[in-house]
């Protein structure tokens, strides 16, 4: 990455964690399953990918959800509509790191998914009140 590039554009790096993968070389609980989240997502009246979702979001890093099912994609889009309590942000943070495997075929990626800006989701229906 430039800092200075000249034409003004900026490369933003990403990496990617599937909070759905379910087998851990380190060991650890998948994070769908971690007690405390669910917790969360129990109090909020959440899921629990959605109480990790907005913890990436307001930590400040680039979230990336992805799925191929509507009602999931809508509820992805939810999560720009609450924040997490600082309670529940200090339970969050509180938790043991997590090892993501690498190599795996989890780790492919393809130019030809079924990605779109928000801006071009005509049937987004974004409710925040």
């Amino acid at each position: 990455m430039d800092d200075d590039a000249s034409d003004g554009e900026h490369e933003l790096l990403s990496p990617s964690l599937p909070i759905v993968f379910t087998r851990s070389l380190s060991g650890h609980t998948p994070l769908l399953k971690l007690s405390t989240l669910k917790a969360i997502a129990r109090r909020r009246n959440k899921t629990t990918a959605q109480v990790i979702l907005r913890w990436g979001l307001q930590r400040g890093t680039s979230v990336l959800p992805r799925s191929l099912h509507p009602d999931r994609i809508k509820t992805n889009f939810d999560i720009l509509c609450w924040s997490l309590s600082e309670e529940d942000w200090n339970e969050v943070n509180s938790l043991d790191s997590q090892l993501r495997p690498v190599g795996s075929r989890n780790n492919l990626f393809s130019l030809n998914g079924p990605l779109q800006a928000v801006e071009e989701i005509d049937d987004l229906d974004l409710n925040c009140d």
